[in-house]
């Protein structure tokens, strides 16, 4: 499986070097785990910004000739402009499954939409536990079928193969609720059937 190079660079931690850094296009970064130490890198910041943005997954890092492993642990961005101020990496072992947090993303919301209801997304990550190439980089829910009032909890939804759930599995991920004017329409319906007998 083929996961994105990022070229990385020992960075300089001592003096005011990380406004030039983000000015060049570049993120500070810190690379640690399994063994390595905490290491201040730079990597260029394309990969994060425009058409697809890497958010989470596995990635290789090319550093002083060799390439590490790395989970993307932690991208900071600022609370306005939402530039990205910070990354963290986890460098990993292929061979040693890991606890991963990933993000949840819901699709078939129009067809709820069309039967007027309102679908709530009450989780937005999940943990899950898999090698580093079977940890996928969403959890991807798909709520069309799902009707007004109904409720999708974690363990209703079938993960990969070889990814097991650390999360808990009763926790709600989605809700449809019953829009306002639908609710009102159903009840004058059921008062105008009230009228007639």
């Amino acid at each position: 499986m083929n996961h994105p190079v990022l070229e990385a660079e020992v960075r300089d931690t001592h003096g005011s070097t990380l406004a030039r850094l983000r000015k060049g296009g570049r993120v500070p970064a810190v690379v640690y785990g399994n063994g390595m130490p905490a290491t201040a890198i730079s990597v260029l910041d394309k990969a994060f910004i425009g058409e697809n943005p890497l958010r989470s997954g596995l990635v290789q890092l090319a550093l002083d000739g060799k390439k590490v492993n790395a989970m993307i642990h932690q991208i900071q961005r600022h609370p306005v402009s939402l530039d990205i101020l910070h990354i963290d990496f986890y460098q990993v072992n292929l061979n040693e499954p890991i606890d991963s947090k990933i993000p949840v993303h819901v699709h078939g919301v129009e067809e709820v939409e069309r039967r007027r209801g309102i679908v709530q997304q009450q989780l937005r990550e999940v943990e899950v536990h898999a090698l580093p190439e079977k940890t996928p980089e969403y959890l991807s829910v798909d709520v069309s079928n799902l009707e007004n009032g109904d409720h999708l909890s974690l363990g209703d939804i079938e993960l990969p193969a070889g990814v097991e759930l650390r999360s808990d599995a009763a926790e709600v991920v989605v809700s449809v609720l019953v829009s306002k004017r639908t609710a009102e329409t159903e009840e004058d319906s059921s008062e105008a059937a009230e009228v007639e007998e």
